[in-house]
């Protein structure tokens, strides 16, 4: 009896010692897969999206500018707009439209969102037919970053989808952007504006489109 005794006490030992072993390697698999997630939530958080000059290649209309204190969200100005211009109502027209807007920031970090903005058209009695135009855009994380001397690309795609692409003033991508930019304009038939001086563009926009 005692031996079956001692048999029976080592039985639930080893019993013990293989549900702690099984709780470790339960506890270990929990934590694996704890840090394995960490990782990826951390590698997408700090992700660097780059702007690629050949993303315009999907554009169809181009309006450039340096963008005005009215221009930027730090504006005391109620409504977030761009102010329009014959330029501007080139490439958006001259009905009201909503667009699915792709916001872009070139700066120190890359950043991108996806979200709305609306070409308002609308016209006044004392115009004498005449319309007026302006673009209004959400405030995010790429309008917030807008600053005056910035470079403001407004870009139109064929099926109405719309860029507006923020390129902070000192960045030095912005050249390798408006280089490409030029690229394309040579490459169109219809230009609607002389050489632009892209170093020095101007607070109104210029404006090119393919036919």
């Amino acid at each position: 009896m005692a031996i079956v005794f001692i048999h029976a006490s080592l039985s639930e030992k080893n019993l013990k010692q293989a549900h702690n072993l099984f709780n470790t390697v339960d506890m270990l698999k929990r934590i694996v897969s704890f840090a394995i997630t960490l990782a990826a939530v951390f590698c997408v958080s700090f992700s660097v999206y780059a702007f690629d000059p050949k993303d315009l290649d999907s554009y169809s209309a181009f309006a450039v500018k340096t963008m005005k204190a009215t221009d930027t969200i730090r504006s005391k100005k109620q409504t977030l707009e761009i102010t329009g211009t014959k330029g501007l109502e080139s490439v958006l027209g001259k009905e009201t439209k909503s667009f699915e807007t792709l916001y872009v920031y070139v700066g120190k970090k890359t950043l991108e969102e996806y979200s709305t903005s609306k070409w308002y058209y609308y016209y006044q009695p004392s115009w004498n037919g005449r319309g007026r135009g302006k673009l209004h855009y959400t405030r995010n994380k790429i309008t917030e970053k807008s600053e005056v001397d910035d470079t403001l690309v407004v870009a139109r795609k064929p099926d109405d989808k719309l860029l507006m692409l923020v390129i902070q003033h000192d960045n030095p991508d912005r050249q390798a952007i408006l280089e490409h930019l030029l690229l394309i304009r040579m490459s169109l038939v219809r230009v609607q504006l002389p050489e632009p001086d892209f170093p020095q563009i101007s607070a109104d926009f210029f404006v090119f489109s393919r036919c």
